[in-house]
């Protein structure tokens, strides 16, 4: 009883408001041992809340502030998801493109709507708690792997991005390509092997990821940063007209024209040439063109998966609830009504202008398509390569977690007895070790033979977002409130499906 009570006190001790980023390192949605221990003195009021179908007393929350909830909120969806957003827009077309945004951002705000009603219902403060208090304890397992698939195939998607950042900001410093024999040129993918050997590994083998807190706050900077970039370097006309179709990159474009990067100017990387016209294209390609409507089913079906990827939401918004003062569901409400409005707005900007600059010559990260020469692009590539190599680590600890501990899913291992010294402190057991080599070894293999980044985050999110978003939420409060399903909460399961 009395190491019972040290377990909670240290375990309430723990559950102080953190960044989503670092939430993911150590429980988050993994329903860890902590969590589990914190809320041991009201077990038997969880069992009673669960079991009686109806929704009970909102928990007590956290210390976390409704403004600082929505922070965390935005953190943790606001990042690689909008990059993809202006393809999104070239696969379906830019009218269907933008309704489909609202609608899945709708569907994503009644998604979270269903986690609060559910977090509160059984007083869970973790993702996977909320699975096995309403579905049963197996469907922990369930939502433990699923968000542990997701982790690592977000990780491979990161690193799909920093392949070619990291080579457009060599670019920018030998834009005449004086050195172009050295290793890199020849193989770009050498570049993003020397970032995750000597930062990203070294970060992922860590037990204690606290130090990377800010990243988090520095993610969602960077995240409206980029938004600002593509629409600073739209193809505007006097500031107030945009010359559609008109955005290029001579990097690409030009370098294979047989025109130099002095055809862009030296700070904003801006065409000059004073007739107006878009920057040459390659021989033979067919000039940009703009689609309102889709072309295909096909399209449709396979950018649908990347709206999911980019407004997840579900992954973190239990674990923030949960650390909201006062967390009612007037208040509960608010926070997800405010988050989507200022994801919504951010994301419609991205995208539209975006698409509206490049049309269907967009690149799968619309960072790509704009200019290597430009100083404030340089900032915004060199900020996504920092972002997502703080990023890579936090994944990581999520997957291997779960493949060391699934049944609690805690995000670190305990060293091995006779190892709670040295290196085992700073690192964890050699067990810990090995499999995050596996997994940082696989996943820079994954990114290095598959080089659309498209069909990485569309096969993540069609198999994994559409259970945490729309499958999982839907059957747990079907369970929960003992009733025939809704109409609106079958139309989510079935978005999901």
């Amino acid at each position: 009883s009395g190491a019972h009570g040290t377990r909670t006190r240290r375990s309430r001790g723990e559950m102080a408001p953190m960044h989503p980023e670092q939430v993911a390192a150590t429980e988050p949605l993994l329903g860890s041992a902590s969590a589990a221990s914190a809320t041991s003195d009201n077990e038997g009021d969880e069992e009673r809340g669960a079991n009686s179908r109806t929704p009970t007393a909102p928990t007590a929350g956290g210390a976390a502030s409704l403004g600082a909830s929505l922070a965390n909120i935005l953190i943790s969806v606001l990042g690689a998801g909008q990059l993809t957003l202006p393809y999104v827009m070239g696969q379906c077309g830019l009218v269907l493109g933008i309704l489909l945004l609202v609608l899945f951002a709708g569907v994503a705000v009644y998604s979270s709507e269903l986690l609060r009603a559910l977090a509160t219902a059984t007083k869970s403060a973790t993702y996977g708690d909320v699975m096995a208090k309403t579905l049963g304890p197996q469907w922990r397992g369930w939502s433990n792997g699923i968000v542990s698939l997701y982790a690592f195939g977000t990780a491979v998607s990161f690193m799909i991005i920093m392949v070619e950042e990291l080579h457009r900001i060599v670019d920018f410093f030998d834009p005449m390509r004086v050195h172009a024999s050295v290793p890199w040129e020849e193989n770009k993918r050498l570049l993003l092997v020397l970032v995750t050997v000597t930062i990203v590994y070294p970060l992922s083998l860590l037990r204690d990821l606290r130090a990377l807190r800010f990243t988090s706050t520095f993610g969602a900077v960077a995240a409206v940063y980029m938004t600002a970039v593509v629409w600073v370097y739209a193809p505007w006309r006097g500031g107030h007209t945009m010359d559609v179709c008109h955005g290029g990159e001579a990097g690409t474009a030009g370098s294979e024209a047989g025109i130099g990067s002095d055809s862009w100017s030296g700070f904003d990387g801006r065409w000059v040439g004073t007739d107006g016209s878009a920057p040459p294209q390659p021989p033979g390609a067919a000039p940009p063109r703009l689609r309102l409507w889709p072309e295909s089913a096909a399209s449709i079906s396979a950018a649908i998966p990347l709206l999911s990827f980019a407004l997840n939401s579900g992954w973190a918004f239990v674990p923030i609830y949960s650390t909201m003062r006062n967390p009612t569901p007037r208040r509960g409400s608010v926070l997800i009504g405010w988050a989507h409005a200022v994801i919504l707005v951010n994301y419609l900007a991205m995208a539209s202008v975006g698409y509206l600059s490049f049309c269907d010559g967009v690149m799968d990260n619309v960072v790509d398509s704009l200019p290597t020469t430009a100083v404030p692009v340089l900032i915004a590539r060199v900020a996504l390569v920092l972002q997502l190599c703080c990023g890579l680590p936090l994944r990581f600890h999520v997957t291997a977690g779960v493949l060391l501990r699934p049944g609690s899913g805690s995000g670190v291992e305990a060293p091995e007895r006779g190892e709670r010294g040295g290196c085992a402190a700073l690192f964890g057991s050699w067990r810990w070790i090995i499999v995050q080599t596996g997994l940082v070894s696989l996943s820079l293999l994954c990114a290095c033979t598959v080089t659309e980044l498209h069909i990485v985050i569309g096969l993540t999110a069609a198999i994994c977002a559409s259970c945490i978003i729309y499958i999982f939420p839907g059957l747990a409060y079907y369970q929960l409130v003992n009733a025939k399903p809704s109409a609106a909460v079958a139309a989510v399961v079935a978005v999901g499906v």
